[in-house]
């Protein structure tokens, strides 16, 4: 980093050092790099026809409780706000101002890899926290036992023949007994990041040294460094599915139940949003073709799944369609919990930039408010123009709420929440409504900064953006990862967040015609609103929805603040030991990160369950294994498939991220 924000990042982080050691905590005085990956060039968009499809809305599950104010030491704020500093002028280089904070519900960083942020991280969890075991150990300390390695996987597992790629693992034994307990974290629409293997606060690596676990990290195909084609074409992506990734799990762990010779290996795998949708699929009872020939190691007999964070589960039941308008729906359950001035005082003001959008001098009221760049345009303004100012205004409501009480970063610890967000609007001393929303706009540039402080407002800047099919582009921001969700989401997901429910604070900010163009628009003609529908339709025939989801050894815990929430199951069958948690009060995989001093009160109780289960589980397993050991017999492919009770970690959202 040079220039200006290069002097003030060193300045920064001299001060926070300082501010640390006068403290008389640890730390090498570093807040943590931002981890970047690509961005790419931009290209005009093409006209996609305009759709529309019949609804169904689904119900909600569970409350939404009223978040409690928790009181926090200065000391924490301190250092959180430096922190928060230190990585400001970092931050816009890490987002591309022409993307939403939260895209297809996605945010900048992946759902859950964020920043690295990986001593600041230590801070919170760790410096502050006397009962903290690693609280004067760097994650650095720890990632020096990192192995990171590649294994070899066909870019079609129905079609060997077509050829191979090298698959990007990363491996942490430092807590390993030898007792072939297996911890497999699965990667999903981001790169691996390494601090999810080696920051040694997070929750379930915290497990991994009670337990004595070996721990793998495997990096999804087309994410990262793990890339079956060097580009992201629409031909190439086409092998970017549910089905590919879940053969790409199932060969790992093959390949690594022979490169360490485990014995009766207990495989628990973890998966935070769309990976946990990968986790639950792994369960063979919903992937009958897992059963086919009864592959060794595949057999259901000998197969134990176990889900122990959040899953994206695909399609909303009860609908047809990939709309999932219930996203919307939590978030104004939240905001109107927070504050009731705060939902009425947001809803007034989206209804008043609806209506001025339809006006030529509206828009150019909008224009300026806002600042808007470039303004609106009459002369070339489209109705897709439109829905993208809106997409840029609810992509930061979104990201607040689908976040909100995390310790997911400094940010979100920092004050990154709904409370906050319903203080900048309520506390605003106009009295006029769009500048009511810009001031939650100026108040989310505190935390995300912007170089001029205005809004990305072309569509065609968007899909330009989203076009791009190469890998590393060259302002180190992540377009290949998000361009990846998309057509995941696209494909075969669906989960598009329209605001398609009927009377809301939103109003139509969002309707489904907008996602449907952007699918269109950034993949090309084969990709069109009947393949949309169909490809969804057709994943969720395949391996079901929250309403019939039963396996064995799963915990499905969920946030009830958490936007994802209705899309999951809420069934417990003890007998099989599958367990539903609502959280109440926490939001998207609250509970897999470590612990923290202002973490909403219920978390605790909740990791203790889980951990009792998993317990059990590690217990169980290890007399089953030893017994279909005895019955299993090499596989096709010549390798021994003793006792390979594949243990697939699921968790389903239910009621909703």
């Amino acid at each position: 980093m040079t220039g200006k924000s290069g002097r003030q990042m060193r300045t920064v982080k001299y001060t926070l050092k300082s501010t640390i050691e006068h403290m008389g905590l640890s730390s090498n005085g570093n807040c943590g790099g931002v981890n970047t990956t690509e961005v790419g060039h931009q290209s005009d968009a093409t006209s996609a026809p305009v759709v529309s499809l019949s609804r169904q809305p689904a119900p909600l599950r569970g409350s939404i409780p009223v978040a409690k104010t928790r009181d926090s030491t200065a000391q924490m704020r301190s250092i959180i706000l430096l922190c928060i500093a230190a990585v400001a002028s970092a931050a816009i280089h890490h987002r591309n101002p022409l993307m939403p904070l939260s895209f297809f519900g996605r945010p900048t960083g992946g759902f859950l890899h964020a920043e690295k942020l990986r001593e600041c991280n230590e801070l919170f969890q760790g410096g502050l926290n006397n009962r903290d075991a690693h609280a004067s150990v760097s994650s650095d300390q720890f990632a020096a036992t990192i192995e990171t390695f590649y294994v070899t996987q066909p870019i079609d597992h129905s079609n060997p023949p077509l050829g191979t790629w090298q698959q990007r693992v990363q491996y942490n034994p430092r807590f390993y007994r030898n007792e072939s307990i297996i911890f497999l974290l699965i990667g999903g629409e981001s790169p691996a990041a390494e601090k999810w293997v080696a920051q040694p606060n997070i929750t379930y690596l915290r497990w991994a040294e009670k337990y004595g676990a070996a721990v793998f990290q495997l990096e999804h195909r087309f994410f990262g460094k793990s890339r079956p084609y060097n580009d992201l074409k629409t031909s190439s992506l086409k092998y970017c599915t549910v089905d590919q990734a879940l053969e790409d799990l199932a060969s790992f762990i093959r390949q690594m139940n022979a490169k360490y010779g485990y014995v009766n290996p207990r495989w628990v795998t973890f998966g935070g949003s769309y990976p946990g949708k990968i986790a639950e699929c792994l369960v063979p009872s919903q992937v009958p073709r897992l059963n086919s020939g009864c592959r060794g190691e595949f057999c259901s007999s000998y197969i134990f799944a176990r889900l122990l964070w959040q899953v994206l589960v695909v399609i909303q039941t009860n609908s047809q369609h990939p709309s999932q308008f219930s996203y919307a729906m939590v978030m104004e359950n939240v905001i109107r919990n927070t504050s009731a001035e705060c939902h009425e005082k947001i809803g007034n003001a989206i209804t008043v930039i609806l209506n001025k959008a339809l006006t030529v001098a509206g828009r150019e009221e909008l224009s300026t408010k806002l600042k808007l760049k470039p303004a609106f345009n009459e002369t070339t303004l489209t109705v897709r123009d439109l829905h993208n100012m809106m997409a840029y205004l609810f992509g930061g409501l979104q990201n607040v709420v689908q976040y909100t009480y995390d310790a997911r970063n400094s940010i979100t610890m920092g004050g990154f929440n709904v409370r906050n967000m319903c203080n900048a609007i309520t506390s605003s001393t106009s009295t006029d409504p769009v500048i009511q929303m810009r001031a939650i706009i100026d108040w989310i540039y505190t935390f995300y900064p912007s170089d001029d402080g205005t809004i990305a407002n072309r569509y065609s800047d968007l899909i330009g953006l989203l076009s791009n099919t190469t890998f590393d582009d060259e302002n180190g921001s992540e377009n290949a990862a998000m361009r990846g969700w998309m057509w995941l989401c696209c494909n075969e997901l669906g989960v598009l967040q329209t605001t398609d429910h009927g009377r809301n604070i939103f109003g139509n900010m969002l309707p489904l015609n907008y996602f449907i163009d952007i699918c269109i628009d950034a993949f090309g003609d084969t990709v069109n609103i009947v393949s949309i529908r169909d490809n969804n339709l057709a994943f969720r025939n395949r391996y079901g929805d929250a309403n019939n989801y039963k396996a064995k050894n799963i915990v499905l815990p969920n946030g009830s603040f958490d936007p994802w929430h209705p899309l999951g199951t809420y069934e417990n069958y003890p007998e099989l030991h599958q367990k539903a948690i609502l959280i109440e009060g926490t939001a998207h995989c609250a509970d897999m990160y470590p612990p923290w001093s202002e973490e909403p009160s219920t978390l605790a109780p909740v990791r203790a369950e889980i951990e009792a289960e998993l317990e059990y589980f590690i217990k169980e397993s290890s007399s089953e294994a030893t017994t279909a050991a005895s019955e299993i017999t090499t596989s096709t492919s010549g390798v021994i498939a003793a006792s390979i009770p594949l243990l697939a970690t699921t968790a389903v959202l239910v009621a909703t991220h």
